[in-house]
């Protein structure tokens, strides 16, 4: 490999006249393409003369041999010589020093470290925000959203991505990069969103903003917004709403050490959804010394629930509850649920027994107000669960259920 050094550490083999053979800095300039007699400056610890080299053969452009301080600085070549465990923490001075590649992924620990320019946008490999648990921890943004700069320069509204159907409970913040957020523009079919703080700074709110946000049960409204539960109003923020409330302390969700999300308004109590990581779930028998209901979408796109325990304590099974459950194979109704929503077990492509503790007089309707009133069913047999199955996935996958 060809080129100059200059002013830098190169060894090689150099035959001085008397014999002796020296690695030292260079004051000037070597031709490391090139072997035989050149002409320089070299400075060692020792002296300092003009002389010339007689470069035999190029060995290496690295330092021979490091001879480092406590902090890992070499005296030799005054770089930096780290003994990195395979965190990459140094096991002399301590320091954390990663080495990624151009995808950003640490060479030595595997992890991945952007290098963030003042947009939050990597130097390196292009990427955007470095979120740690959701949160970039450059700028604040929270994973998810789309922060988006007024005309005028002078505050952003925030919308969504693809990626934001993790959020459940979310707080918006009331600034971004030192402006207030003024306006929210859409959040349509956040199916997994079951509470929103809006923070006072909050003037707006796009048409439809929360469209399709069916489990979007409680509203915490810091803003002057008129935000009321049941409304259309402000972009269907509250439509879907039981709890809309202006007091810190207002919320009646709970997610308990497992992981299910639960709504109590005195005896009402709905299981709204689950973040937990278990495959073969076994839900609790009540909360706090009270059954409850499945709350509809409560499971929808949960496609690594491979089972399914439901408690007697259970009354009903919402809309699309357990939806696209994919990897779903069986799951047993009890006795105390007395009606199912329409779509609760749409595209649960493995399932294939739905088993009834109590198979004696169910009926299916494809009108809602029947169901809730329990008239002008048509009684259907729930004896065999493969016929279940099918009738839950495929024949009357649209229908409501009930039993007097």
């Amino acid at each position: 490999m060809g080129g100059w050094l200059s002013g830098a550490w190169i060894s090689c083999r150099v035959n001085f006249s008397d014999g002796s053979f020296y690695t030292a800095y260079l004051n000037g300039s070597i031709d490391t393409s090139a072997v035989g007699e050149q002409k320089l400056t070299v400075k060692t610890d020792w002296f300092e003369t003009e002389v010339t080299l007689n470069v035999v053969e190029r060995l290496s452009t690295e330092c021979p041999g490091h001879r480092v301080d406590y902090n890992c600085k070499c005296s030799i070549c005054f770089e930096f010589a780290h003994n990195l465990d395979e965190n990459c923490v140094c096991t002399n001075c301590g320091v954390i020093s990663h080495s990624p590649n151009e995808n950003c992924v640490c060479t030595n620990c595997g992890g991945t470290y952007h290098i963030l320019d003042e947009d939050c946008v990597c130097v390196n490999c292009g990427a955007v925000h470095n979120f740690v648990s959701n949160v970039c921890t450059v700028c604040g943004a929270i994973y998810g959203l789309k922060y988006n700069l007024s005309e005028d320069g002078q505050s952003y509204s925030i919308s969504t991505n693809s990626y934001a159907n993790y959020l459940t409970t979310l707080e918006i913040p009331s600034s971004y990069k030192g402006l207030p957020i003024t306006a929210i523009d859409a959040f349509y079919n956040c199916s997994s969103l079951t509470s929103i703080t809006i923070p006072s700074g909050v003037t707006s709110i796009g048409r439809d903003a929360f469209s399709g946000c069916y489990k979007l049960i409680e509203v915490y409204n810091l803003s002057t917004l008129t935000i009321t539960a049941g409304s259309s109003g402000n972009g269907y923020v509250a439509y879907y709403a039981k709890n809309v409330y202006s007091a810190e302390g207002g919320s009646k969700l709970t997610t308990t050490d497992e992981g299910c999300i639960f709504y109590e308004d005195g005896n009402t109590v709905y299981l709204m959804g689950y973040v937990g990581d278990e495959t073969a779930l076994v839900l609790p028998n009540n909360f706090n010394g009270k059954a409850y209901a499945i709350y509809e979408y409560a499971f929808s796109y949960c496609s690594s629930l491979t089972s399914i325990t439901i408690p007697s304590s259970v009354t009903s099974i919402g809309e699309l509850a357990f939806s696209y459950c994919s990897s779903l194979t069986s799951i047993t109704i009890p006795d105390s649920v007395t009606s199912i929503g329409d779509y609760a077990f749409y595209n649960c492509s493995s399932l294939t027994s739905i088993s009834f503790e109590d198979t004696s007089t169910w009926y299916r309707t494809d009108d809602y107000d029947d169901c809730e009133n329990k008239t002008n069913g048509t009684e259907t047999s729930v004896t065999s669960p493969s016929t279940n199955a099918t009738y839950f996935t495929s024949t009357y996958y649209n229908y409501y259920w009930y039993k007097n």
